[in-house]
């Protein structure tokens, strides 16, 4: 729609079935942005609003991977009553209402999935930090790849998404913000 990225809410009841046609809510609107879109949701209670993480880039551009939530997820004392609202108006200017982010690269994706996932209790979808090991909060895979000796991916113990997509370089690029 405009090349904006839109989120859209869809209420359901117990059973699954869905409340109405929901709420769309524009996200970014600054360029022509959403392609190679994931979502991930969380939140931070039983009873808290759900908490949508969205990953996308933004088209025809390098180093454009992009990352919106709504501001309230970094509240620690957010009411349980936030309500969701536009990040940008239709005429492309932001609210303040999400925050978008551009990741940091120096890199740019193969124009393929850029990947967002949180670590969630799957029975009620309220987030958890991420798991560490030992501390060092690291998992090592062995490769034989000229480019690659090893990999090392480390969470940072946090609840922060983490992020991952393929960069021309054929290397993952991941972050996970502190």
């Amino acid at each position: 729609s405009g090349n904006d990225l839109i989120y859209q809410y869809v209420p359901v009841t117990t059973s699954g079935v869905a409340v109405g046609t929901g709420t769309e809510y524009i996200v970014d609107a600054y360029d022509s942005v959403g392609a190679y879109c994931t979502i991930d949701v969380g939140r931070k209670t039983t009873t808290s609003p759900w908490i949508p993480y969205i990953t996308y880039r933004r088209d025809g551009e390098t180093a454009s991977e992009k990352i919106a939530y709504p501001t309230f997820a970094d509240d620690s004392s957010a009411s349980v009553t936030t309500a969701l609202s536009a990040g940008a108006s239709s005429a492309g200017k932001f609210t303040g209402n999400w925050k978008v982010y551009t990741l940091p690269s120096e890199n740019y994706s193969r124009f393929e999935q850029i990947n967002v996932a949180l670590t969630t209790n799957w029975s009620t979808g309220e987030i958890k930090n991420s798991v560490t090991r030992d501390g060092t909060a690291s998992i090592s895979q062995k490769s034989s790849s000229t480019k690659a000796n090893a990999m090392r991916v480390q969470p940072n113990g946090t609840a922060n998404p983490v992020v991952g997509y393929a960069g021309q370089n054929g290397y993952v690029i991941m972050a996970q913000k502190q």
